[in-house]
């Protein structure tokens, strides 16, 4: 396994890396809150103990290096932004939000903060989903 806690094909994620000695995660994605006619203002709390189970659990969990990863409802991209920076190694990580209200502007703008301030994040894409658009379905409201 590499000394840095990098993933390599056939080894256990970040959490085994930890366990070795290795540094463990980062989870200093610093995430804006603003208020907003959505919940996707803020970070729940539910993503940092999603995180926290993630980095424990992801050996177990068979995602290595050439897997994809969907986040619904990304809200401010705490937890999607967290997990595409500690495991670059992943194809893909997608965060999806609606445009009402403003979330998808601001999942957005999080993003950028977060390249600009050198999080190359180069496996990660944001895409505007709305839950209550499906097709043949019809929007309530």
């Amino acid at each position: 396994m590499p000394q840095d806690g990098g993933v390599s094909a056939g080894v256990a994620g970040p959490a085994a890396a930890s366990a070795a000695g290795a540094p463990g995660w980062r989870f200093d994605v610093v995430c804006g809150h603003r208020a907003m006619t959505t919940t996707g203002g803020s970070t729940w709390a539910a993503a940092y103990l999603l995180a926290d189970l993630l980095e424990a659990a992801w050996p177990e969990l068979g995602l290595g290096a050439g897997s994809r990863v969907l986040e619904l409802g990304s809200g401010t991209g705490w937890l999607g932004i967290m997990l595409a920076r500690n495991m670059p190694d992943l194809a893909e990580v997608v965060l999806t939000e609606q445009a009402a209200g403003g979330a998808m502007e601001w999942l957005n703008d999080n993003v950028r903060e977060q390249r600009g301030a050198g999080s190359a994040l180069a496996n990660l894409r944001t895409e505007e989903l709305d839950w209550l658009d499906w097709e043949g379905g019809q929007k309530e409201g």
